[in-house]
């Protein structure tokens, strides 16, 4: 099989596209995979000599039943290699590099070589073929063309090609991270990249009869309110790109629930969070008093120093200009009041099933996932 020699310039974009039924009741839902693995779509642009072009055409016109892919957002920059070598040094997850893999210095002088073990370093299946002064490496995957690719020609001597790629059985990556948890769901803990303003929603979706002539009546056609938002990640580097592509992959499109912070202080504690008096298994912690807040809801309680905990709020008890509110256990940490600050805990899940990465240079990208609440958690 024949490898897409040709690397992008002006980055790259990916879209993963899972598969999910989701299945509404009025007290919850249930979320049905239909997809193991996820369509992997490639935008990308390639700056090409007149040489470079004239193979490029004949590729697009021969390869038309499928081909090697380089994965750029996972390459590597690694240090000169020579005829014979077998092993490439350096730090590498096994999740992305087990498998098939190109080396490559340009468009002419690459190999692919096999990759049978990640110790860390990179152990091939045989020796290489060629020697490499300043070679990048890349995982690589089977792809097609999913449109017609799109050449643009000039008077210099730059024709710039607009290609996109298909993979029907893409890349599904895993995670050996250890998530924070609440209740057996994970917990996301990184920040929301506000750039710009971000819109929120919090509502109930009801039914309207309204004959026209009178008094409309409302009824709630689910069990609880809802609330929609958008979760942002911006990384700057390859470590950050490689924890959020895990998460996002982890959570399968619309298929995997999990526990976000709403990056608001929501409640304004007004006491230290201390042990319930009435059972000592449990903490309770006083707040100011919001109308109509009843459990049970969940809540993150952050720490400036010390980090944070995770607690399901059993009751609210009135207490004069306050209330106080009742948690699930007693972490031992009796936290002061001007030290904390209090968030509610909402159950989510992706709201689409395609997720869009934009790739800049160096492990830079940018992704942005719609979130809905999840009834029932």
């Amino acid at each position: 099989m024949e490898l897409w020699p040709f690397i992008p310039q002006s980055g790259m974009t990916e879209s993963l596209e899972w598969l999910t039924n989701v299945i509404r009741a009025k007290a919850g839902e249930d979320r049905i995979s239909l997809r193991h693995y996820p369509r992997q779509t490639y935008d990308i642009e390639c700056w090409l000599s007149p040489e470079e072009y004239g193979r490029a055409k004949i590729f697009c016109r021969e390869n038309y039943e499928g081909f090697y892919f380089p994965m750029w957002q996972h390459h590597v920059n690694v240090a000169a290699l020579t005829f014979g070598d077998s092993v490439i040094p350096g730090d590498y997850s096994s999740g992305v590099w087990l498998g098939k893999i190109v080396v490559w210095d340009n468009s002419i002088q690459w190999e692919i070589a096999e990759v049978t073990s990640v110790s860390g370093e990179l152990v091939l299946s045989g020796d290489l073929s060629k020697s490499y002064l300043r070679p990048v490496i890349c995982p690589i995957q089977e792809v097609n063309f999913s449109q017609s690719s799109d050449f643009k020609l000039s008077n210099d001597d730059i024709r710039v090609g607009g290609f996109r790629f298909r993979s029907i059985r893409g890349t599904q990556l895993e995670s050996d991270a250890d998530y924070p948890q609440h209740r057996g769901i994970d917990v996301l803990t990184d920040p929301n990249i506000l750039s710009g303003q971000l819109t929120e929603q919090h509502s109930r979706d009801v039914d309207e009869i309204d004959a026209g002539v009178g008094i409309i009546e409302v009824n709630p056609i689910y069990s609880q309110a809802e609330t929609e938002t958008i979760m942002k990640w911006e990384t700057i580097n390859k470590v950050e790109l490689l924890s959020t592509l895990e998460w996002v992959h982890t959570r399968r499109g619309r298929k995997m629930p999990f526990w976000y912070m709403s990056h608001n202080s929501d409640l304004v504690p007004i006491s230290a969070l201390e042990q319930d008096p009435d059972n000592a298994a449990k903490s309770r912690i006083r707040i100011s008093a919001i109308n109509k807040l009843s459990a049970p809801f969940d809540i993150a309680i952050i720490h400036e120093s010390l980090g944070e905990d995770y607690y399901r709020v059993e009751s609210v008890v009135e207490d004069g200009s306050g209330q106080y509110i009742y948690l699930d256990r007693d972490q031992g940490k009796p936290w002061d009041n001007s030290l904390i600050s209090i968030s509610l805990l909402v159950g989510v899940r992706f709201k689409s099933d395609r997720v869009e990465i934009k790739y800049g240079n160096g492990g830079a990208a940018k992704i942005a996932v719609p979130l809905i609440e999840v009834p029932g958690l």
